[in-house]
């Protein structure tokens, strides 16, 4: 691309020229069969309105439109993002490139107006980089269509189908509509309120879209049209108003079908839903991990102790709690105002008597004072306060190390999230704020709010022990309890809620209740005691989402037993789509995802060891990377993805279109002082990422029948095997996962480090079909004192020549020893590096020599071949090969077409 700026107009004509070949692809690609083909097509009207958008000729008639990219490349300020765009997802100054940018196409009545749906519309992917002065280039891989689920239809379908194509008539008819539906005073905007029962002139529009066919009379010039408006309302109920959502059957009746068309709407019916998540059941001291997962001794002249539960439950006395608490450095004053970009800690006078006495100010925001309360009980409204700030700051701490901007985030409510931190849910039996629970809420009945507000209302940890300190004068005053903002991973879990609702407008997913319980988990695994087996830790203890308050809820679920993505556990979410209310809570399918992205954890290094104790620095490296690749896919999503198909391709790409380099976070200064940054490149993970899903049984044969087990492999899955297990104990019983897998291994370069080959070289394919013009490459390389310190104070000095040969066909499932055409060569260049490293060797110096193998072939190409064209591709240069150990382990672990073979 030359010479256009990258904006909606060039980018948006790439994007449906990529359509449209795709499309004439798939038609003409006899191998698929019929049913597959026409499954792939997009709906009547949608191509038809792309094409017509290309050579603008009409530009604000046609329905379909590819959205506007923001922020704009090269933006320096920008305002509150719009509910949904076409995304700028550069983590560069000023949001220039290199940047993925997701070109987003959906409904507009016109062009920069209203949308018409935020459900349906097309997503397309891409790496947009600078070449040169004026000259982009442009790396498409995939796309996504998210199509109206029956009986939904949508407007560009039916426009083609009938006489709204008048482009004259079409732009008329529902501008005049859609000023109906957003105007509080009109007729049907007060039958909408009423049949919802929400308060008067608090119904907002959010969508409309037809749901049944239309019944179309040319011969009198008139058509029935149903459709659906979906929008908010509120209904007032204590504690707080409450946020309903509301669709409602409208039957819409047009005559006169000319320019100057009229109409009439009536409500035929009205269905509503809660706008709540429902969860089942100076300095100062925070328990940075709950008390059953802390690595702080229960009794501190005792460090070794084995292992307690008992001592560890959240009913234990404040001074038991308190040997889990860690001091932290919370203000430099006597007081602390408890909020941050992102969040506000709020007042909570309705719970708390004492938050009523600072009535006389106006600033909701909750302020903690420290001195008096240096060390403030666990058992304290203050410490619940103290607690929401703590998680809360650790949590956009962490999005702001990924380089996301809650003023860029949030695209469909209000920028900051409220957080009540002692509060009760509503509806239910817990609106007194005695309850084990929390809750995400949006909150509509602001009248000075553009959008809806989030707000996170925090009950309790446990309700048997409550505490009643004494005042000043020695009386008793309120009773107060330890309050569930305590708890890290619960306060994980709510924020998996936000991030749904901040940026799609959705409290939960349509396949799943959120991806809560992967972060609650995946966050708090690194430095867990529970994923220490010793001193009385069992194998089965990693795998409790929630330790504190004893949820049942699991991130290590076995496909076999039910939780796989097509299996008996979940089938009920799968024949039940939601349609207008997300009733039906997928708390089963929520667990199915946890232990998919937790697989995923494990295997880019949540299981490293650093000997017969956990790496912390390498495991909390793997969780950065699996929540970011969790949070870039959410981040880039147009349309809510209405499978889990759509997560789990919107984070390989969220990997593979990574535009330069993602800082890790930072490791504990080394002796070294040569140690070097310590970077993830894009491009590494998608293998891993559909592995991690299919061992979940996703992609499966036909998804109509219930499948208990491991999905299927690629078509062609060429690998070179490495020395890690078959099979592993998953949640008390083997589970096989063969050969050529990324089963979850310590990545380290310890003693025989599994995730690198033996000796001798075997390949194979894991795929259905047959592995042709298959191709083998070889680099050779040595590095001192990589045992030490896993590489980041060592420097790779690889042989500059590579080996190059071709390799007869693997046939599907086939597992055959490797034998080099030129063993002679390959030996050669193993001694002339020996003799090399022995040249540089450093006195007392460790080294390690190896070989570096790439398999490849058309249908199954590794992340290194150079026609994959990802950033870790190797040229003809050994410049573009990894300069550390760790970065070579990355590349190495997360792709089975690669190899690596110690020689000395």
């Amino acid at each position: 691309m030359t010479g256009d700026a990258p904006d909606q107009k060039t980018l948006g004509d790439i994007a449906t020229n990529y359509v449209s070949q795709l499309a004439s692809f798939l038609e003409n690609y006899d191998l698929l069969p019929g049913e597959i083909r026409k499954s792939l097509d997009p709906p009547v009207g949608w191509s038809e309105n792309l094409v017509r958008n290309k050579d603008r000729t009409l530009p604000d008639v046609d329905l379909m439109h590819w959205l506007d990219v923001w922020p704009h490349v090269g933006a320096r300020e920008v305002e509150k993002p719009p509910k949904i765009a076409s995304w700028n997802l550069s983590r560069n100054a000023d949001h220039q490139l290199p940047a993925t940018i997701i070109m987003v196409a959906t409904e507009l009545f016109a062009l920069g107006s209203e949308i018409a749906q935020f459900t349906a519309g097309l997503t397309v992917p891409m790496l947009v980089e600078a070449t040169g002065a004026g000259i982009f280039k442009v790396t498409i891989r995939s796309m996504t269509a998210e199509y109206p689920s029956d009986p939904q239809q949508s407007w560009s379908t039916v426009s083609e189908i009938t006489e709204l194509s008048d482009p004259a008539i079409r732009q008329d008819l529902l501008s005049a509509m859609i000023g109906d539906l957003t105007t509080y005073e009109s007729d049907i905007n007060k039958q909408i309120g009423a049949s919802a029962s929400v308060l008067p002139g608090s119904v907002s529009f959010e969508q409309f879209f037809v749901v049944s066919k239309v019944d179309a009379d040319f011969a009198k010039e008139s058509m029935v049209i149903e459709a659906m408006f979906k929008g908010l309302g509120v209904i007032g109920r204590f504690p707080n108003p409450l946020s309903y959502q509301i669709v409602s059957q409208i039957e819409l009746t047009l005559v006169n079908l000319a320019p100057d068309s009229k109409f009439s709407m009536k409500v035929l019916g009205t269905h509503t839903c809660e706008l709540i998540t429902h969860v089942n059941a100076g300095e100062a001291k925070v328990l940075t991990q709950s008390p059953p997962a802390s690595d702080l001794p229960a009794d501190s002249a005792k460090p070794d102790a084995a292992f307690d539960w008992t001592l560890r439950r959240p009913t234990r006395p404040d001074d038991m709690l308190d040997r889990f608490r860690e001091t932290i450095k919370l203000s430099v004053g006597d007081t602390k105002t408890l909020k941050d970009p992102g969040f506000v800690v709020r007042r909570c006078p309705e719970f708390v008597p004492q938050d009523k006495d600072d009535l006389g100010n106006p600033d909701p925001t909750k302020v903690l004072h420290l001195p008096a309360h240096r060390e403030i009980a666990p058992r304290r409204n203050e410490f619940s306060a103290l607690s929401a700030y703590y998680n809360c700051s650790d949590f956009f701490e962490m999005l702001n190390a990924y380089g996301i901007d809650p003023d860029e985030f949030v695209a469909r409510a209000e920028t900051d999230i409220q957080i009540f931190y002692r509060y009760g849910i509503a509806p239910g039996p817990g609106k007194d704020g005695r309850t084990i629970n929390a809750q995400v809420a949006f909150d509509c009945s602001a009248t000075d709010a553009t959008r809806p507000i989030i707000r996170m209302n925090l009950a309790l940890a446990e309700l048997s022990r409550w505490d009643r300190p004494k005042n000043s004068s020695g009386k008793r005053t309120w009773a107060q309890p330890l309050g569930i903002a305590a708890d890290r991973r619960w306060m994980l879990h709510e924020f998996g809620h936000y991030l749904l609702a901040a940026r799609l407008g959705k409290l939960e997913f349509d396949f799943a209740h959120s991806a809560g319980d992967a972060m609650a988990a995946i966050v708090c695994d690194p430095n867990s005691r529970l994923a220490d087996q010793r001193n009385g830790v069992a194998e089965t203890f990693r795998g409790i989402t929630y330790p504190f308050v004893f949820s049942t809820r699991r991130h290590d679920r076995s496909p076999t037993l039910g939780w796989a993505w097509y299996g008996e556990l979940n089938r009920s979410v799968i024949q039940s789509p939601p349609v207008g209310c997300e009733e039906l809570k997928g708390y089963l399918t929520e667990q199915i995802l946890s232990t998919s992205l937790f697989r995923l954890y494990r295997a880019v290094g949540g299981d490293s060891m650093d000997g017969d104790v956990p790496d912390v620095y390498l495991r909390e490296r793997a969780s950065f990377l699996t929540i970011f690749l969790l949070i870039e896919a959410i981040h880039g999503f147009g349309q809510s993805p209405s499978k889990a198909e759509m997560l789990e391709l919107g984070m390989e790409q969220a990997g593979n279109l990574q535009g330069g380099v993602l800082d890790m976070v930072p490791q504990p200064m080394l002796a070294n002082a040569m140690q070097q940054p310590d970077q993830w490149k894009g491009g590494l993970t998608h293998k891993v990422v559909r592995w991690a899903f299919e061992t979940q049984g996703m992609f499966v044969d036909d998804v109509e029948v219930t499948h208990n087990g491991m999905g299927n492999a690629p078509d062609v899955d060429v690998y070179i095997q490495d020395r890690r297990p078959q099979s592993e104990m998953v949640n008390g019983s083997s589970f096989a996962y063969g050969y050529g897998s990324y089963c979850p291994v310590s990545l380290d370069w310890g003693d025989a480090p599994l995730w690198q080959t033996p000796f001798e070289i075997t390949i194979g394919n894991r795929g259905s079909q047959n592995a042709a013009l298959c191709h083998m490459r070889k680099w050779f390389g040595f590095v001192f004192n990589a045992n030490e310190d896993w590489g980041l104070t060592s420097n790779i000095i690889w042989w500059p020549h590579a080996l190059n040969e071709n390799v007869a066909d693997i046939a599907a499932g086939e597992r055959r020893i490797f034998t080099a055409e030129n063993a002679n060569a390959e030996n050669e260049a193993i001694a002339a590096i020996r003799a090399l490293a022995d040249e540089q060797a450093p006195t007392l110096a460790t080294v390690h020599g190896f070989v570096l193998y790439e398999l490849t072939c058309p249908n199954d190409r590794a992340n290194t071949d150079p026609l994959q064209d990802l950033p870790v591709a190797v040229d003809l240069s050994v410049a573009d090969l990894p300069k550390t150990p760790r970065a070579l382990t990355d590349l190495v672990a997360n792709d089975n077409n690669l190899g690596l073979k110690q020689v000395f």
